[in-house]
């Protein structure tokens, strides 16, 4: 991946030349280029690379199960984080296994240290003095993966972490709540939606929006692979080297159709779901349960 001025396409133009340009996309004043390139074994070890981000997920999944085993509910996971119903500091052999300097100023600064990323954020703000506080999200929106709303309010305080892998947000374009909660309220509708039925009045667009989901302008270069063969050298050669950048409207759909998953085979189906302080409501809303906390691992 390379940065360059937005009014300056000679990189695009070289990576196009040398088939080596996978994507082109720009924000504001910078043009960001994703092409293939050679990578140097002089300076890189992959080995190296893929064995801390393993141990750092091994360190998770550790983490999953004593969470589970301490009867707690864990909500989500990525690559460096989770979600639980867990507060750590009721649980001290887990605390002081994945929290080692839990008792200092800083808790979850220490290599191998595990921190509540609320904690972290509110300190940042000056909303909440040094050390473990452990505080609490008071919603979650999760309507899949890299794809959820964590909000906290107290008094005066909010504070919210919008994530959507892929969507570029702007000044006119923020990541809302609103959208959050407007698409688990119409989960059924968003999947007969995508299975062909909705209105007949209005435009899949228009009904896409009144359901909340979230659509995503961006400035991006179309590009197919088909691009890099080579039976298109002589038209090329013909109609020389352009590169067009225009305006898209990328649709994101909390709609999962890659694959079926079977109840009989003792799989868990979870659905998104809203969790609010008062417990589960929304799409499957069966239980009780505990506000959630995100602890990130400072490893990967």
């Amino acid at each position: 991946m390379q940065l360059t001025t937005a009014d300056d396409d000679e990189l695009v133009e070289t990576c196009l030349s040398e088939r080596r340009l996978l994507g082109s996309a720009k924000f504001g004043k910078y043009t960001v280029v994703r092409r293939r390139d050679d990578l140097s074994n002089g300076t890189t070890c992959v080995a190296v690379g893929s064995a801390i981000s393993t141990y750092g997920r091994m360190r998770l999944f550790e983490l999953m199960f004593a969470v589970r085993q301490a009867g707690e509910e864990v909500y989500y996971c990525d690559t460096d984080s989770i979600m639980t119903s867990c507060k750590l500091s009721d649980y001290p052999h887990i605390l002081h296994e994945f929290v080692s300097d839990w008792n200092t100023q800083t808790p979850g600064a220490a290599l191998g240290s595990l921190k509540n990323e609320l904690d972290a954020d509110l300190q940042k703000k000056r909303a909440l003095p040094p050390g473990l506080h452990e505080k609490q999200f008071n919603t979650l929106y999760l309507l899949g993966a890299k794809f959820y709303c964590l909000v906290y309010r107290d008094g005066d305080i909010t504070h919210k972490i919008c994530k959507s892998k892929g969507y570029k947000v702007t000044a006119d374009q923020p990541l809302l709540e609103r959208n959050y909660e407007l698409m688990c309220e119409n989960m059924d509708e968003i999947d007969e939606l995508f299975k062909g039925g909705g209105s007949g009045t209005q435009t899949p667009r228009e009904q896409c929006q009144q359901l909340g989901m979230l659509l995503n302008r961006q400035l991006q270069m179309p590009f197919s692979k088909t691009i890099m063969l080579d039976v298109l050298d002589n038209e090329m050669k013909a109609v020389g080297w352009r590169v067009r950048h225009r305006v898209t409207e990328r649709l994101f759909k909390p709609v999962y159709h890659k694959g079926i998953v079977e109840q009989a085979q003792g799989c868990k189906i979870i659905k998104p779901f809203v969790l609010t302080d008062l417990g589960m409501e929304s799409l499957d809303g069966t239980g009780e349960v505990k506000p959630v906390r995100r602890i990130v691992n400072n490893e990967t």
